[in-house]
């Protein structure tokens, strides 16, 4: 497959070749990202974030209601794509494909009620007759680095809400697993996302720079990854909005009374 910049599918000479994970057969090819389109897809989001924020509410739940549907009707293919270049089995893959289309139809919900607020002035002397209200406006070009393990739920995670709220989104899929993001911006593109509005970029972090995390221009980075990588991010990213899902959070209580055999296929599968 190809990388996808503003409704531009475009390749090049390097690949990353993608893997099954049990046996290391090729499933596919993407191309090497560099820099040079890390930054074209920047200056592409720089207009894609002015048509986002100007795109009406209605039209954007229509746009994620249509990947919804396209979605569910195709949910079959993604659950066997997932499994393909994942590590999850089919039975596994189902359900995150249940999962995305339950993330994009909550995120075309909630874009009917990005509402602000009134405030009451009162409480100082002077001030009896006076009210403030805020409301809330798109943040620009969201910046959205995803992991491995969950490549439809979490592509799901960052496309639904950044589209619902009117931005632009440079998506980076892992490397390990690019296909599923770039099958679901097919989807997008096919249900009236308007082009410029959305980049897919399968590369290498080494190969692509720092430029997702440190440009000026992207004003959000939603990741999810570990916590080191994490950390990193938040180190270099300067003065924008960051939002993380970090590391692994699997506590579990075992009581006396519990069905052992059945405790222990729940940490499991809950865990791994």
């Amino acid at each position: 497959m190809k990388m996808l910049i503003a409704g531009q599918w475009l390749d090049h000479d390097k690949k990353i070749a993608v893997k099954r994970k049990f046996n290391a057969d090729i499933i596919d090819e993407v191309p090497e990202v560099s820099v040079v389109d890390v930054e074209l897809a920047i200056e592409k989001a720089i207009l894609g974030a002015k048509i986002a924020a100007t795109l009406p509410v209605y039209q954007r739940i229509d746009i994620l209601n249509k990947v919804v549907k396209q979605l569910s009707e195709r949910r079959e293919e993604f659950a066997q794509l997932i499994a393909r270049e994942g590590v999850k089995t089919i039975r596994e893959t189902r359900r995150e494909v249940l999962r995305g289309i339950n993330t994009l139809s909550v995120s075309a919900e909630e874009a009917r009620r990005i509402n602000g607020e009134t405030l009451a002035f009162d409480s100082f002397p002077g001030a009896e007759k006076r009210r403030g209200y805020y409301y809330y406006v798109p943040v620009g070009i969201v910046s959205a680095i995803i992991s491995f393990n969950d490549p439809l739920t979490l592509a799901a995670h960052k496309l639904g809400p950044a589209i619902a709220a009117g931005n632009a989104i440079i998506l980076k899929p892992s490397e390990l697993t690019p296909l599923t993001a770039l099958k679901l911006a097919e989807i997008f593109l096919e249900a009236g996302l308007p082009p410029e509005i959305l980049s897919v970029l399968p590369g290498e972090p080494q190969k692509m720079g720092d430029q997702l995390i440190t440009d000026p221009r992207i004003r959000m980075i939603s990741f999810t990854g570990g916590t080191q990588t994490g950390q990193q991010i938040a180190h270099k990213a300067g003065l924008k909005k960051i939002q993380m899902e970090l590391g692994s959070n699997s506590p579990v209580i075992v009581m006396e009374d519990t069905d052992a055999q059945s405790a222990s296929r729940s940490c499991v599968s809950g865990a791994f």
